[in-house]
């Protein structure tokens, strides 16, 4: 230290020992940007043959499609997108769209799933329940009920419980199953328009379908 003090200029020391109490709060924010500064893409879902989707995958996913098939929501289609894999699923008792997503752990282990029971309303209102971290911003005319479930059954009851406080007069829409994958786009690019119209969200460079985090929205995230 003696001798860097006789080459260097006066104020080094305390620039050292500034730089390195800086470095704690400089890593909290870039773990913040990191985490909060997500990109989002316009999800793109093609159907997918039983027969092509993982070992892996569909050995964990049985039981999950069984038991909602026990509950009133047969199998619809399988799809693939950039997600993961979609197990889109309807209930005619219940005049809902149950989605199942799947993917492959990182790192090995489990795969991983997240169920999102949707209802469409003739009055244009979409009614969600979910079992996980849902989007920053929600469409205007969508009512969310985000919980940790711990059974699919109370998911389910926790989804009819809302339908029931919510619909008032309207009507239930049920989509055809040729029309399904028509009505889930249109959900996907009403929440993909309502956070590009918020301005936490930019177009990312040419690429008309991803957004990344606008750089002057991101304290405020």
């Amino acid at each position: 230290m003696s001798f860097l003090d006789i080459i260097l200029p006066e104020w080094w020391r305390a620039a050292y020992f500034g730089a390195l109490l800086a470095l704690p709060p400089v890593a909290l924010v870039f773990a913040m940007v990191k985490i909060l500064g997500r990109r989002w893409r316009l999800p793109a879902h093609e159907p997918l043959p039983p027969a092509k989707v993982p070992d892996l995958l569909r050995r964990h996913a049985q039981p999950w499609v069984g038991r909602m098939g026990f509950l009133g929501y047969p199998m619809v289609e399988c799809t693939q997108g950039t997600e993961g894999l979609t197990w889109r699923m309807a209930s005619q008792a219940d005049q809902s769209v149950a989605n199942l997503g799947g993917n492959l752990a990182k790192g090995g282990g489990k795969p991983e799933f997240r169920l999102r029971l949707m209802s469409f309303l003739s009055d244009g209102r979409t009614l969600v329940t979910t079992d996980g971290p849902f989007i920053p911003r929600v469409p205007a005319r969508w009512q969310v009920a985000q919980g940790n479930f711990k059974t699919l059954e109370e998911q389910v009851l926790a989804h009819r419980s809302m339908i029931e406080r919510s619909k008032g007069e309207a009507r239930l829409l049920l989509p055809r199953p040729e029309a399904l994958s028509a009505r889930l786009a249109e959900a996907d690019r009403e929440v993909f328009d309502t956070l590009l119209s918020s301005g936490d969200f930019v177009r990312s460079g040419a690429d008309e379908t991803l957004l990344s985090p606008a750089f002057g929205r991101t304290p405020a995230m």
